[in-house]
């Protein structure tokens, strides 16, 4: 999957749409901040590993 400049998630309730982009949103910021960073940043490692 390529994200452009606009991209639309569809999907039915409960779909996975808001896990996606946490993942995402984790990646992000394993790449600019280090991993244990993004993890710090999201709750820790139980959170972290939750999703």
């Amino acid at each position: 999957m390529t994200l452009g400049r606009f991209t639309v998630l569809l999907g039915l309730n409960a779909a996975g749409k808001s896990n996606s982009l946490d993942a995402l949103r984790f990646v992000r910021d394993a790449l600019l901040n280090g991993p244990a960073e993004a993890v710090t940043a999201h709750g820790g490692r139980e959170e972290a590993s939750r999703h």
